[in-house]
Parts: C-alpha cells; sequence; structure tokens
C-alpha cells in the first residue's frame, strides 16, 4: 500500500495551530476567529462566514478575506448550515504552513495574491457588528472563496501535491469502528482450539440504520466522481463473501481463513476507514451525532490514521 496517500484522509477541524506570547504582534490571518461554511455554490466556490475582531468595518472585512483563505488551505471546516464538513486543501494539514513559511507571508500579505481568490465579501446582514472593547468592534463576514482555482493553483506551483502525483486512485473501504460493532452486538466469539476468534458481522452491521446514513454520507464526500477516491461497494459483493464464507466453512481448521481475512481478501482495498458513531440525545428537536474516521491498513490491521471525530446535529 502507498503510504503516502494516508495524510489525504485527515480532517483537520480544530481552531489555529499556531500560539503567540502575550503582546507579540500576531498576522491577521493567524489571529483568532470562527469560521464555518455559509452556502456552497455551483462553480467550486464556496462562501464562509468569519466570526472575527478588528478596529473597524473594513479592517475586518480585509481579516475576514485572508482568513477564510487561510482556513480553506490549512484547517478546512466542519459542518454547518446543511453543507457537510470539509477538510483542507493541505494534505498535511497547518504543518505546511511552516514548511512554506517564505511563500505563505508573501502570499497573504500581497493583496494581489490572496485577494484574486476572493471574489467577494461582504458584511452578514443577519449579525449586525458590535462593540467589544475600546477601538474594537467584532463583525460576521460572509466571504467568497474560489476552492477549485485556488487548490488548482497551488498543485500547479508545487505547494500541495496533486492527487495525480500518486499515480493511481486510491481505493477505500468504509466499515463501521471496531468500538461500535461490540457495542451494538455484531462481534460473536468463537473458541478455535483455545484461541478466541472474533468474528464480525459486518453484511448486517452496515444495513443497520443506526449508522447505514453515517457510511453512505462518507461514501458520497469521497467516492468519485466527485471524490478522489474510488470507495468499495460492500453490498455488491455481500453475496461472493456468503460463498467465500461457506468455502471456508468446508476446510479443515488448519486451512480456515479468518472472517476478517476473507473479507480484506474479497473487498480488496489501500485502505479501510472505520466510523464510529456515537447519537447523543441533544435536546427535544434534535440529536447530535459524532462521526470517527479512523484509517486502517488492510494488510496488517495497524491503525494508520489516528480517529478524528466530526459533529453533526440532526433533527429528532
Amino acid at each position: 500500500m502507498k503510504k503516502s496517500l494516508i495524510i489525504i484522509f485527515l480532517f483537520i477541524l480544530g481552531g489555529n495551530a499556531f500560539s503567540q506570547k502575550k503582546g507579540e504582534k500576531v498576522e491577521p490571518w493567524l489571529d483568532n476567529y470562527d469560521r464555518m461554511p455559509f452556502q456552497q455554490a455551483k462553480d467550486g466556490s464556496i462562501l464562509i462566514q468569519i466570526k472575527n475582531t478588528g478596529t473597524d468595518v473594513n479592517d475586518c472585512i480585509e481579516k475576514a478575506k485572508q482568513q477564510a483563505v487561510y482556513a480553506v488551505i490549512f484547517t478546512g471546516y466542519a459542518e454547518g448550515n446543511n453543507i457537510p464538513a470539509a477538510a483542507a486543501i493541505s494534505p498535511n494539514g497547518a504543518s505546511l504552513y511552516n514548511e512554506k513559511l517564505d511563500f505563505f507571508k508573501e502570499f497573504f500579505t500581497n493583496t494581489t495574491l490572496y485577494r484574486s481568490y476572493v471574489p467577494k465579501a461582504m458584511l452578514d446582514p443577519k449579525n449586525p457588528v458590535s462593540e467589544v472593547g475600546k477601538k474594537m468592534i467584532e463583525a460576521y463576514v460572509i466571504v467568497t472563496i474560489e476552492i477549485n482555482r485556488l487548490r488548482k493553483d497551488l498543485e500547479s506551483q508545487n505547494i500541495i501535491k496533486a492527487l495525480s502525483d500518486f499515480g493511481f486512485t486510491p481505493t477505500v473501504f468504509v466499515v463501521p469502528s471496531d468500538e461500535w460493532m461490540n457495542k451494538n452486538g455484531y462481534v460473536t466469539k468463537k473458541d478455535n482450539q483455545g484461541t478466541i476468534d472474533e468474528i464480525y458481522d459486518y453484511p448486517r452491521a452496515i444495513i443497520d440504520p443506526k449508522i447505514s446514513k453515517a457510511l453512505s454520507a462518507i461514501e458520497s464526500k469521497f467516492n468519485k466522481p466527485k471524490g478522489p477516491f474510488t470507495i468499495v461497494d460492500m453490498k455488491g459483493k455481500l453475496d461472493q463473501i456468503k460463498l467465500e464464507e461457506a468455502k471456508n466453512n468446508a476446510r479443515t481448521n488448519a486451512k480456515k481463513e479468518s472472517s476478517l481475512d476473507i473479507f480484506a481478501r474479497v473487498l480488496k482495498a489501500d485502505l479501510w476507514v472505520k466510523v464510529d458513531l456515537d447519537d447523543k440525545p441533544k435536546n427535544g428537536m434534535e440529536s447530535q451525532m459524532l462521526v470517527t474516521l479512523t484509517g486502517i491498513d488492510p494488510y496488517t490491521n495497524n491503525k494508520v490514521i489516528t480517529g478524528t471525530t466530526i459533529q453533526k446535529n440532526n433533527p429528532r
């Protein structure tokens, strides 16, 4: 398996990765701000709402342009306004900023560069400007960013690596996590000559309504042609899996495969993404869904991406 593809799956949904000392001047694009998707455009653009502070309205709007572009490149954004969460353009997140520090300092200080990807920025009329301190206001700014063009330009300058640079289209297999399978009764234990085998009933688990929507949402986001990966269709191979399991049951114990090995063989993929889902009631009208993605090497079963949580609020 090509290990370089692993980094593409990282969702980096936290805040800015840079801290500052008291009194130290902070670059505007690294200053504190909140972000969330506001509207999805049809031309490869996204409208992002930035909440920030500044000395006046013009200061807030200009900083919001830099901050929104920074967020798209380095941090991505969480789900909001019925728009799914999106990973950062940079496959290794904010660490790219330090690796290419000279480039990005020039990029964010030269108005002809970062502004070229921001065709529009305006105050959000639904959130009035407010004073938060002496000569300091807080504003909500809606920033339009041409994401597709920004990504292509960074790829063409070899600032970020294009998927085509890997030389192949990775295949990915999406399944519920081990923890979710255990918690919901889809794992059975079998004594195999003194060794306890764990048998994961993936065929039944993936159609469980408690998690099937989460699996489908992840497939929809990453699968071609919209996404950069080929998602292995498990449902389409259930009959083949059953046939292989029947053959396996007829073998002697010495020649039997584990159920996990059968799945790995039939559902060939470069990477497994295991999804954990915790659907907790939040209030009377909606529940909070926490989706945790963990990348698993199907050949070694080693965890190659640590679990990253995406929060989603669903109507009840």
